[in-house]
């Protein structure tokens, strides 16, 4: 069985993961999203997610590439599932998702008191505004890949976002960082995934990897799949095999 761990927040993560599923044409692939959830279910989330933000995004202030950033990165949030679900609906392939129910979807996606240029000072918004697009982003994509949930980054990317806005954050990830409900969430997605023997897994790239922080303790998902020969891949370097 494959491994992908994934980056939430890559917006070169729709494009990578379909030609990863093209390369190995997994006929069995289950995905971390919520396992009481219906495909409709997600994708009406996910449309609904980004139809709302997009909106937001294209009524802001923001510089022009700044704009066209966050604008690709709303494009494809959660790509993961509504990617692999092309997928499978071309290639025949069954899809599961095998998450901890207890993962609970926003209900709101008011993100409109980030979307000002706040602290940005005239000469970063004149610098950012002259920057070729291509060059800004290729830049943000290369900070994406060289680590996982980089707060400093995302401090940078967000450095206009208020207090409230940031707390909000804050406060969502120690619900899902909490150390009983991460270890039962692993828990529970290594015995689904056990029972169901898929050819691919698809994932947040802690579960595939390693915890950090104030949760290194944690059993990642990987090292549960104990009755299962495994090999890892990052998504971000594709071509690199990782083993036990």
């Amino acid at each position: 069985m494959i491994l992908v761990g994934t980056v939430h927040i890559d917006i070169e993560g729709p494009n990578r993961l379909m030609k990863l599923l093209e390369k190995y044409n997994p006929e069995i692939i289950s995905i971390e999203c919520p396992s009481n959830r219906s495909i409709n279910e997600v994708i009406e989330y996910i449309d609904r997610e980004r139809t709302e933000m997009s909106s937001q995004v294209n009524n802001s202030n923001l510089p022009e590439n700044l704009k066209k950033l966050v604008l690709e990165y709303v494009s494809c949030s959660h790509y993961e599932a509504p990617t692999a679900i092309d997928y499978a609906k071309k290639s025949g392939s069954k899809l599961h998702f095998v998450d901890y129910p207890g993962m609970v979807l926003q209900k709101e996606f008011d993100i409109s008191d980030a979307l000002t240029t706040g602290n940005m000072t005239a000469e970063e918004i004149e610098r950012l505004n002259k920057m070729p697009y291509d060059t800004f982003r290729a830049a943000c994509v290369k900070q994406t890949d060289k680590t996982y949930f980089n707060y400093e980054f995302m401090a940078a990317l967000t450095k206009n976002m208020s207090k409230k806005s940031l707390d909000k954050l804050i406060e969502f990830t120690k619900q899902i960082t909490n150390e009983k409900f991460a270890e039962d969430r692993e828990e529970f997605m290594a015995i689904k995934i056990s029972e169901l023997k898929p050819s691919m897994h698809i994932g947040g790239m802690i579960h595939m990897f390693e915890y950090e922080g104030n949760i290194s303790s944690i059993t990642p998902l990987y090292k549960r799949l104990t009755n299962i020969p495994i090999q890892r891949i990052r998504l971000c370097e594709p071509d690199k095999i990782y083993t036990l």
